[in-house]
């Protein structure tokens, strides 16, 4: 079942998208406020920031400048962590904040050290950015409502940071199964949606040697566990850095595995996302390709490319929405 549409508001402070941003989703109590290390000063003028709250440092990876270096942090006084954060030499990687607060003040120290140590080990298993923190947090046992409140708000979380550029807390799409329709206007689109993210792909090169299957979901192309991927040593010296990053993320985060007995090839532990058909085919293929061409349909020789256009082809003129309509 698809996720339900969320109505959020962001609110440029200085009017600048560049700037302080004030982020919240509708019905719910929470603020997070996003801003540029060289606004701090200016940020730390608002009243909010000097109460308990949740905040992370980001900044690039010195070791690999395409992954987020990520610290997060809680207080009672955010406002004063900052400035020793900003004067510190250990937090010198830092170049954006984003910090969580509460609008009904609610949010106390034992919420806020629950949320770190939640979100230390959410990253971590995420594995899409590097941690900066050292230890795993300081575990809290919370009552049983005031746990589940704190999960919702890490559900927000989860929502709202990658609306602000920070897609660290950003799990893998997970493959959505058909279901019913209550607004028969939108059954259409609903049902080719769903459609289009039910088909496979799979994938095959050098004669066979190297296998992969896929899916799409969410826009991105998710290559399944168990695909075959040719060992980087082997690779071609006219793959992309990018390609050289994406294999060493994967090695560093155990999703890539030995295969026994075969020193060309590694094989995959779990889903992995990529943005493009040709961005998974090289990183499967140790090679640049051309994905929409290499990629085909499951079981029949139609192209990821030549089943994509078929789609394009098949939208119909899109229907007003209700405003529209009213107008």
């Amino acid at each position: 079942m698809k996720p339900l549409g969320r109505t959020i508001r962001l609110f440029l402070v200085d009017g600048s998208p560049l700037g302080l941003v004030a982020a919240e989703i509708m019905g719910w109590t929470g603020k997070i406020l996003s801003f540029p290390r060289g606004l701090l000063p200016d940020a730390l003028r608002r009243p909010e920031i000097a109460k308990t709250g949740l905040y992370f440092l980001v900044g690039p990876d010195p070791e690999n400048p395409m992954r987020p270096l990520v610290y997060v942090g809680e207080s009672d006084d955010v406002a004063k962590r900052l400035k020793q954060h900003d004067s510190s030499e250990d937090k010198d990687f830092f170049e954006q904040v984003a910090l969580l607060v509460s609008k009904d003040e609610n949010l106390t120290k034992s919420h806020v050290r629950y949320l770190e140590t939640r979100l230390i080990e959410i990253i971590r298993g995420i594995g899409s950015a590097t941690l900066k923190n050292g230890n795993q947090g300081s575990p809290v046992l919370l009552p049983e409502a005031e746990q589940a409140d704190m999960e919702f708000v890490l559900e927000q979380l989860k929502v709202l940071l990658p609306v602000l550029g920070m897609p660290f807390l950003q799990d893998l799409p997970k493959r959505d199964l058909p279901s019913p329709i209550s607004n028969p206007q939108q059954s259409k689109s609903a049902e080719r949606s769903s459609a289009m993210d039910s088909v496979d792909f799979e994938l095959s090169f050098m004669n066979g040697l190297i296998t992969a299957e896929a899916y799409q979901q969410e826009g991105q192309l998710i290559v399944k566990a168990g695909s075959m991927v040719r060992h980087p040593d082997q690779a071609t010296a006219s793959v992309s850095k990018i390609y050289a990053q994406q294999i060493a993320q994967a090695l560093a985060s155990n999703k890539l595995a030995p295969v026994d007995g075969d020193h060309e090839m590694l094989q995959l532990t779990e889903d992995l996302a990529f943005k493009s058909p040709s961005t998974a085919g090289q990183f499967v293929c140790g090679t640049p390709i051309s994905g929409p061409w290499y990629w085909k349909v499951k079981g029949s020789n139609e192209t990821y490319g030549d089943w994509r256009k078929r789609q394009m082809e098949a939208v119909e003129k899109p229907m007003l929405v209700a405003e529209e309509a009213l107008v």
